[in-house]
């Protein structure tokens, strides 16, 4: 998940990992990987890259 946000800026890794999502049911990405649910997280972050 990482490797997919390698480009952005500190601040936009930071916002991602630590705000809920609507796409991982209000979970944080953190959250979500304690969860088990790396696979959408890291579908959560190529859209994040997408725009």
């Amino acid at each position: 998940m990482l490797e997919i946000l390698k480009d952005e800026s500190l601040g936009t890794k930071m916002q991602f990992l630590l705000n809920g999502r609507y796409s991982l049911g209000g979970l944080t990405p953190l959250e979500a990987i304690e969860r088990g649910r790396l696979e959408q997280v890291k579908t959560a972050a190529q859209g994040v890259v997408e725009g």
